[in-house]
């Protein structure tokens, strides 16, 4: 069986295709993305047309790609950029109307858990932090002996604080700073996490992988 799966994130859409097999879990096919800066597209807390008119080129573009291979099992799951607005319910009802393509809108518990989930099929790590930074919200999962202690979304991203706190491509000391304050106070609402302190952290995402690089 082939299935097709399409992240709509905050600064990318991806695709990626899979043959799942019983006997042997499923085997990647193709990957393919797109920097659709949805988060971008947020204005007030509102999706705008444009941001909505964007995910929908991007959407359509991949629907007649599989259309193309025959591949017709397709599952969308949507995250902060479609999550995180006051406008969050209309908007996907208009990309699902225009594009075709169901899509689910995933919380940000769901969406860190997942985030455990695919990241500890490649890293066997017992216990540590697992931080997924992406473009308009940070997952962390707090983890021992493989189980989920805390899963936590918190809604500040790469380029949404980037959008409200950044006045030239790159930050300066004072709004560094204030960055930094904003997630401290996002995180001191997770009392729980000060006793998550453990030697190991796994990054996965985007941000992640270009401040590896």
């Amino acid at each position: 069986m082939i299935q097709a799966i399409i992240d709509i994130g905050s600064n990318s859409i991806r695709l990626a295709v899979y043959k799942i097999e019983k006997a042997h879990g499923f085997t990647p096919l193709l990957n393919k993305k797109e920097t659709a800066g949805l988060a971008g597209y947020i204005k007030k807390g509102v999706m705008t047309t444009e941001g909505i008119d964007k995910a929908c080129h991007v959407l359509t573009e991949f629907k007649y790609f599989l259309a193309n291979f025959k591949i017709h099992r397709m599952a969308a799951f949507a995250t902060a950029a479609l999550r995180n607005i006051s406008n969050s319910a209309a908007a996907v009802a208009e990309i699902e109307e225009r594009t075709g393509i169901p899509i689910r809108v995933l919380s940000g518990t769901e969406e860190a858990a997942l985030d455990f989930v695919g990241a500890t099929r490649e890293v066997a790590l017992q216990d540590g932090l697992l931080i997924d930074i992406g473009g308009a919200s940070t997952e962390i999962v707090w983890y021992e002996n493989f189980t989920i202690r805390e899963a936590i979304s918190l809604p500040i991203g790469s380029l949404n604080a980037a959008r409200q706190y950044v006045h030239a491509l790159l930050p300066n000391k004072e709004e560094r700073k204030q960055i930094k304050e904003a997630v401290l106070q996002e995180l001191a609402n997770f009392p729980d996490l000060q006793k998550a302190k453990k030697p190991t952290v796994c990054g996965i995402g985007g941000s992640i992988r270009a401040a590896g690089k």
